[in-house]
């Protein structure tokens, strides 16, 4: 089943292959490819209604046995900076459901024929954890995105936020493409007041780029989980590219789709450098937990298996797609929740 979001992407890349091919045809500059290739990525078509399907079968089915209590917020800082919608757990977190189980196959093109992802825990088998998660989302994503995500953390014990970034759902501003949301991000959490405790970020995709930024602003992160991130910005738009519509992407040459990424980049005054992840993950102070697969053609486990840091785990999670490593299975929840247990027993870790 494809959905709304999946639908109108798929519709624009379609249009805009048709008017790569015609163009061609008449042997006029694919600079005008390289253009639309801009348009798509900077047009803003992101809405709450276009959560994916797997999203909004864990809340409908979580929320029957009591894993409710979601509401949008929005924060509007002083000055000209853009509003931001986020999603808050009005009654996290969870203490009073004593499991939490799901299985789903996902049936999208985005993601592995028949991949499917299932979880199981109880509260006996889970150490009780406290602090606050903020969930980033991917390009072209939105805060219901991370849903399951929310919910499977709410059920360890944590406080859960979950923004929409600069330029996608319900926020204003323009994409950030990770990079800018950094500061935005940090105001948002300075007006979440409260006594101290751990935070940790979990960062999907491009939220991985967001979730690095915003440990440059702040020095109480305890630690960071990033889902397979995002790879440089025009090699990451050339894979989705030929991920989503390999046939009608076809028609557009690899350098128009890198150069349309790369003249979006300038439109923000940024570069191909500043969307390259791994210098950070090299130098980071703060503990990183990075998951990636060898199957996912997007951001595969190859290309961080080598990046080495004083603070950075790499662990290969088998058999997903780059779709699929947004949502927590098994052996996801067996990584995750060895490593929560070394960022608490080993405070000295931790960012002062």
């Amino acid at each position: 089943m494809i959905n709304k979001r999946q639908k109108n992407s798929h519709e624009g890349r379609a249009t805009a292959s048709l008017l790569c091919a015609l163009i061609s045809l008449l042997s006029v500059s694919l600079g005008g490819c390289a253009q639309m290739v801009t348009s798509y990525i900077e047009a803003r078509s992101i809405s709450p209604e276009d959560a994916t399907n797997a999203s909004k079968e864990v809340l409908a089915e979580m929320s029957k046995g009591g894993f409710s209590g979601f509401s949008s917020e929005e924060y509007c800082p002083e000055g000209s900076l853009p509003c931001l919608r986020y999603l808050k757990a009005g009654a996290a977190p969870i203490s009073e459901i004593e499991e939490l189980a799901y299985d789903f196959k996902l049936q999208n093109l985005a993601a592995a024929a028949g991949e499917r992802i299932s979880l199981q825990l109880s509260r006996k088998d889970s150490a009780p954890f406290q602090g606050l998660v903020v969930l980033l989302h991917g390009f072209r994503a939105a805060k219901e995105d991370m849903l399951a995500t929310a919910i499977y953390f709410r059920f360890l014990g944590f406080d859960v936020l979950a923004p929409d970034l600069l330029g996608h759902g319900e926020s204003e501003g323009r994409l950030g493409f990770g990079i800018t949301d950094g500061e935005y991000l940090n105001e948002l959490l300075d007006a979440q007041a409260g006594p101290s405790r751990p935070i940790f970020l979990v960062g999907n995709s491009m939220g991985a780029l967001a979730a690095l930024e915003l440990t440059k602003h702040r020095t109480d992160i305890t630690g960071v989980i990033l889902q397979a991130p995002m790879l440089p910005f025009d090699e990451a738009a050339v894979r989705i590219a030929r991920q989503f519509s390999p046939l009608r992407s076809a028609l557009i040459p690899d350098n128009s789709i890198r150069q349309g990424a790369i003249t979006a980049l300038e439109h923000r005054g940024l570069t191909i450098a500043d969307t390259d992840i791994r210098p950070a993950l090299t130098k980071s102070a703060v503990p990183i937990l990075l998951l990636a697969s060898p199957d996912d053609t997007v951001s595969p486990l190859s290309y961080f298996s080598d990046i080495q840091g004083p603070q950075l785990s790499v662990v290969q999670i088998p058999e997903r797609s780059h779709f699929g490593m947004a949502l927590i299975g098994q052996q996801q929840h067996a990584t995750i929740h060895a490593w929560l247990q070394t960022t608490r027993e080993h405070p000295e870790q931790q960012p002062n």
